[in-house]
């Protein structure tokens, strides 16, 4: 049952692997450039992949993680976020649909494609007015899975994820994985800033929980094939709320304790940046058998809090 994972050395897909490999799945490793490695490797650039020049097995389940992540990067180069995030994952669909056995495709989305909305709570009906370049590519990429789906050349589905935190790993986009960059800052003792007022809301995940989201996707793609799905704790907290938890854990492993500050956002900020949001995971808890298995805290304390 070969497996490939894109975008294989981040945050999601290095833990991915790591609960795939303890599986005995047969995996390929997705890199832009070649790696020393005993792994099974694969190597193209979404950028400008050629998929004609690689000799390459047919897949059972494909789990797309690569992609550009930044919001300000695609503000500034939005063709090279369109290259990257929609005619790279097109040409690869375009590769995949001819495979004699049908793949599954899972596809890592993100919770902003639906834009600003002002309801108490957002489920997967709400209609998606994206308002950064960036959510534009990411839900294009959606809708061409989808219509890959419709048409009948394979199956899967787009998980939209809420804020990943438990492990950040080098390389990783700078306005990403924003709670553990808080933790390692308040490791060092060094001030937080917190955008605004911190009384807007997010739903922060667990990246176990995320990784248990992708297999449950697949296990049970005969509920969630062609559907998009919110992938979150369905628990939001203030910014205030969850870098104070952050900072606590860090003063209680190094001693440090770091000063929490308040300032105006910085100039040019996406409109995205000062939701407040609470989502309705429900959809996909039902169609995939899944339950998320950490609060905020207790994730916190399983990735950072060990030895206390």
């Amino acid at each position: 049952m070969p497996v490939l994972i894109t975008g294989s050395s981040g945050l999601i897909g290095s833990a991915l692997a790591e609960r795939l490999e303890a599986l005995g799945k047969e995996i390929y490793y997705h890199s832009r450039k070649p790696v020393p490695s005993e792994k099974k490797n694969v190597v193209f650039d979404l950028e400008n992949p050629d998929f004609e020049g690689l000799s390459l097995p047919e897949f059972d389940i494909v789990y797309h993680l690569a992609g550009q992540t930044s919001i300000p990067r695609a503000k500034l180069d939005p063709l090279y976020d369109l290259q990257v995030n929609l005619l790279g994952f097109l040409k690869l669909l375009l590769h995949l649909r001819n495979q004699k056995k049908k793949p599954i495709v899972i596809l890592a989305a993100t919770t902003t494609q639906a834009g600003i909305h002002k309801a108490p709570l957002l489920n997967e009906l709400f209609r998606d007015e994206p308002v950064s370049f960036y959510d534009i590519s990411k839900l294009s990429a959606e809708n061409y899975l989808k219509q890959f789906i419709r048409e009948g050349w394979l199956l899967g589905c787009s998980l939209r994820l809420a804020n990943v935190y438990g492990g950040t790993k080098p390389g990783q986009e700078q306005d990403r994985g924003v709670l553990d960059k808080i933790f390692h800052r308040a490791l060092k003792g060094e001030t937080i800033q917190i955008f605004g007022d911190g009384f807007s809301l997010r739903d922060y995940i667990h990246i176990e929980d995320v990784v248990s989201a992708f297999t449950h996707a697949s296990d049970f793609i005969e509920k969630t094939n062609g559907k998009h799905f919110l992938i979150g704790t369905g628990q939001s907290h203030s910014l205030a709320d969850a870098f104070s938890a952050a900072v606590q854990i860090a003063s209680e492993i190094s001693g440090e304790k770091s000063k929490i500050e308040y300032v105006n956002p910085p100039a040019g900020s996406s409109l995205v940046d000062s939701r407040s949001v609470v989502y309705d995971v429900s959809s996909f808890k039902s169609a995939a058998n899944w339950n998320p298995k950490f609060s905020l805290e207790s994730g916190l304390r399983y990735s950072y809090g060990k030895g206390i």
